[in-house]
């Protein structure tokens, strides 16, 4: 059983619908409006699933690592065109560089954490940073053996 490849993180991306979400919601809006005419529960129902498809597909707050892509909000990195790496473990930040000159850093305060008290939620976002930087800068080193890398043991 494989693992999933979507890690909570907490970007700054503004997070909507898409098009095709978009109409499938006012779509099954019509037809609630609709049967509410003709039979009530109906509507009732269709309003019940609405709401249950809209809360299912809305896009969630999450980083993405497939084989060959990171996906974080609006921002896709090919593995294949980073350049650069650069990890700074002392204040929490894995900054990776693209081709053409785009940056994307993931900040250790942006990931969640269960805990409640600061000791264990220090401990946790460590541990989970750690975990996730190290999960990125091996899936980049396979896909692209040249790129340099900095503060990488």
């Amino acid at each position: 059983m494989s693992k999933s490849p979507l890690f909570k993180y907490l970007h700054k991306d503004k997070l909507s619908f898409t098009l095709i979400q978009k109409t499938t919601i006012l779509i099954l809006v019509i037809f609630a409006i609709f049967f509410n005419r003709i039979y009530l529960p109906i509507s009732i129902g269709i309003l019940i699933f609405t709401f249950i498809y809209s809360l299912i597909t809305y896009p969630k707050k999450t980083i993405f690592l497939s084989s060959r892509y990171l996906i974080c909000g609006n921002t896709i990195f090919y593995y294949k065109n980073i350049d650069k790496i650069v990890l700074n473990t002392n204040s929490g930040i894995l900054s990776i560089y693209s081709e053409d000159k785009e940056v994307f850093k993931l900040d250790k305060n942006l990931i969640p954490t269960n805990a409640r008290k600061q000791h264990k939620i220090d401990a946790n976002k460590n541990n989970k940073f750690k975990k996730l930087s190290d999960k990125i800068i091996d899936k980049i080193k396979n896909a692209s053996p040249n790129v340099e890398l900095h503060g990488v043991i």
